[in-house]
């Protein structure tokens, strides 16, 4: 079971995994490693990161909001993962990624199976988050070939849509998830594969496919008339550049871009080994507990007493306090903590109340309203 903070809720999809044997053991590699990989992780013990930080070619991205304020990170599926509130330029610009420039699925002669592109990414939004056409990871300078011919500023990538299912698109061509694949309060591993990857058809035509926690979805376009993705261009993480006000309010983890088309193995590979804190990549970053602040992979009064003696203090770091990535150490952190904390522990948090500490009659007040546990959700 992976614990973070946003993904308690998910335990009825890591028991579903676990029921047919997905968590028994991660999948074997049976691909290549990812040409972009931006695990956010950096920036959960040092807020000052400003940059999506690409591990596998150093097509970094750059963060558009100069005040910074809208960039925050906490706990993720795996490792750390970036938390965006979704306002106007709150998003990372990466220039280009020149590693899928001249992907050619269908070649006149000799089509390749599993030759296209993939991107695969975990997300999170909350009950609260605004609903619309939200971009997960998109470029609308993707120059790409058609039956019609070569054509420049294309509509490529990921978007949350509508509150409940995700957009794709190739060559600004869209297919949706099934309705209702998407749910708030909860992880999602999103992927979108375009390319050869029917074995069974003649021709191999390079088709559209969405998948959602591993699942392919029912709308698959077969033969998208797309031969080549001639140059990347510029791609948003958190953002659509059209229109306006389409940033994404949401958490986003282990975004990664692959120079191949991956099969549906490969795609429940990503997913299963992600529930077990192995990233896009392979390697076993591991996982947060949700009331660790210290990093001794449990919770117990130690990280208590630095939540205690920070309140109230900005952070610079998750070690200082800040469970929910606001960049402060306020109550949401002890509910986090209390929430994850053995009842002996808990027991002996509260009874420090009588002593002065910062914001006694606040935190009296939390008590007098109702339990702490009952609030997951990510201060905003």
């Amino acid at each position: 079971m992976i614990y973070s903070k946003y993904s308690r809720n998910n335990a009825g999809v890591a028991a579903v995994a676990l029921a047919i044997g997905l968590l028994s053991a991660p999948s074997a590699w049976a691909f290549n490693p990812p040409v972009a990989h931006y695990t956010f992780d950096q920036g959960v013990d040092d807020y000052s990161v400003v940059t999506a930080i690409d591990s596998a070619n150093a097509n970094d991205g750059v963060w558009q909001n100069v005040g910074f304020d809208g960039l925050a990170y906490t706990g993720g599926v795996i490792g750390g993962a970036v938390s965006l509130r979704g306002a106007t330029d709150d998003y990372f610009l990466i220039p280009s990624i020149p590693q899928i420039d001249g992907i050619e699925p269908t070649p006149f002669t000799a089509p390749q199976l599993g030759v296209g592109i993939t991107v695969s990414a975990w997300m999170y939004v909350d009950d609260d988050a605004p609903s619309g056409y939200k971009g997960i990871f998109k470029s609308r300078d993707v120059t790409s070939e058609n039956i019609s011919g070569v054509a420049t500023g294309r509509d490529w990538g990921l978007a949350w849509e509508g509150g409940d299912h995700i957009d794709t698109r190739v060559h600004s061509s869209g297919v949706d998830s099934n309705d209702g694949s998407i749910t708030r309060n909860q992880w999602h591993h999103v992927a979108l594969v375009w390319g050869n990857v029917d074995a069974e058809a003649p021709a191999i035509p390079p088709a559209s496919v969405i998948y959602v926690d591993g699942v392919k979805q029912a709308n698959v376009v077969e033969n998208t008339e797309v031969f080549n993705l001639v140059t990347s261009g510029a791609w948003l993480i958190g953002e659509d550049s059209c229109c306006g006000g389409r940033e994404f309010p949401g958490l986003l983890d282990d975004l990664a871009m692959f120079g191949e088309a991956l099969s549906d193995a490969d795609i429940a590979t990503l997913y299963s080994n992600g529930l077990s804190g192995i990233d896009a990549a392979g390697n076993a970053t591991g996982i947060i507990l949700p009331g660790d602040v210290n990093q001794d992979e449990s919770v117990t009064i130690a990280d208590f007493n630095i939540i205690r003696d920070n309140m109230g203090l900005a952070a610079t770091a998750r070690s200082q306090g800040d469970l929910n990535g606001n960049k402060r150490v306020d109550l949401n952190d002890f509910r986090v903590w209390l929430d994850a904390a053995p009842a002996a522990a808990a027991a002996e948090a509260l009874a420090t109340f009588s002593l002065p500490i910062p914001e006694p009659s606040s935190l009296l007040l939390v008590l007098a309203t109702g339990p702490l546990s009952a609030s997951r959700r990510r201060a905003r």
